[in-house]
């Protein structure tokens, strides 16, 4: 039997009829759960609680929810059953709370919710298959002091608007995690296929999954132009 290939996906909301539907927590909002700290290490360092509650910020409610959402600051909001897919399949790589939502009439929205804090953040892009330079962040402040390290990992993380697509990572950092979020930009989540699979088959609804590349499995090259797709500034 042939086992099947190991591969990597960037997971999100999939929410019918919008990219995304807005949900705002309650409290400290802006929280710096991206950064593969635990939730208990957030809190000490900045002498803050973590919001265990939020409220959507829409007046039409939609026909279905999905089982994972995103709130301020890109933290997820995910369902017991999605919660015990990630602690089944990956032990120990996220942690959970509970979180309590409401829509904007103050009803609050059914279901068992959590928190989910990725304590992973690996260095994993491939930046010369993408062909894009490594980002380079200061290492000095302004007044052309040395900065510290903690201060040089701040400024990676208030910095994280790298975009690049198609996505390529390399498998080497990531080892045998199974969730984690990418350096360089941490506001997004990635897993392998086995957790993917492992979420799907305990029914976890409206998943948007899109395939990462890897050198040896790299991602199709379509020719747009052959499929009739107009490119970016043609004129029709």
């Amino acid at each position: 039997m042939v086992k099947a290939r190991k591969r990597f996906f960037e997971i999100s909301p999939s929410w019918a009829g919008a990219a995304e539907v807005g949900l705002k927590t309650e409290g400290w909002s802006l929280a710096p759960l991206t950064t593969g700290l635990s939730i208990e290490a957030v809190e000490t360092r900045y002498g803050k609680a973590v919001p265990t509650s939020g409220q959507f910020m829409f007046k039409k409610r939609p026909n279905a929810i999905p089982d994972f959402v995103h709130a301020t600051g890109e933290v997820p909001i995910v369902t017991a059953a999605f919660k015990s897919v990630v602690e089944a399949v990956a032990p120990g790589e996220a942690e959970f709370r509970p979180f309590k939502m409401r829509w904007p009439d103050q009803e609050p929205v059914s279901g068992e919710w959590y928190l989910m804090n990725v304590l992973n953040l690996v260095d994993c892009f491939d930046f010369e298959k993408m062909g894009r330079p490594r980002p380079v962040y200061p290492t000095r402040r302004p007044t052309g002091e040395i900065m510290t390290d903690d201060e040089i990992w701040m400024q990676v993380r208030l910095n994280q608007c790298y975009q690049s697509h198609p996505r390529y990572i390399d498998p080497s950092p990531v080892g045998s995690l199974h969730v984690w979020r990418p350096f360089f930009q941490s506001n997004l989540l990635f897993c392998t296929s086995e957790l993917l699979k492992a979420l799907k088959g305990a029914g976890v609804r409206r998943l948007h999954a899109e395939r990462l590349g890897t050198r040896d499995d790299p991602l199709p090259v379509y020719d747009w132009a052959a499929l009739g797709v107009p490119l970016p500034g043609t004129k029709v």
